[in-house]
């Protein structure tokens, strides 16, 4: 007993000073985020990027796009770009829809709501996608101003 006890106060110190899901303001996370080359759903995406612009204290303008790598045959051009306006609190974006545009789609589409979650880990910015549409589920990490 004394040893769970013990295992218990160890613990409650070690996480004692982290906060998991620290609240953010939109000024934290404005501006235009790089993420580098990556996979997105299995494609391969360079240029990913993730643009953020305050509209007032509550309210966010979030844009997402890449391009397709340098080895496709379509290298450079604008594949897919996300838009879309919503509310900020805590660290979770929410918006009722968003608009998707690019060759991947044929054209502009309308999409279901949508929530970005978003962290920092020092300068570095996370999101984590989820809702409906192609955004569902995808995951940046490392994301640098």
């Amino acid at each position: 007993m004394k040893k769970l006890a013990f295992f218990a106060f160890l613990t409650v110190i070690a996480f004692a000073g982290c906060d998991l899901a620290a609240d953010l303001t939109i000024d934290d996370i404005q501006g235009t985020w790089n993420f580098g080359s990556r996979s997105i759903k299995g494609d391969d995406a360079d240029n990913v990027t993730l643009f953020v612009t305050k509209i007032d204290d509550t309210t966010l303008a979030v844009d997402f796009w890449w391009t397709v790598p340098d080895a496709d045959a379509e290298a450079g051009y604008l594949k897919y770009e996300h838009t879309s306006n919503g509310t900020f609190s805590g660290n979770l974006f929410s918006a009722d829809s968003y608009d998707s545009y690019g060759t991947g789609y044929g054209g502009t589409t309308t999409h279901g709501a949508i929530e970005v979650t978003f962290s920092l880990d020092g300068d570095q910015l996370s999101a984590v996608f989820s809702g409906d549409g192609p955004l569902n589920g995808i995951e940046l990490g490392g994301g640098e101003l």
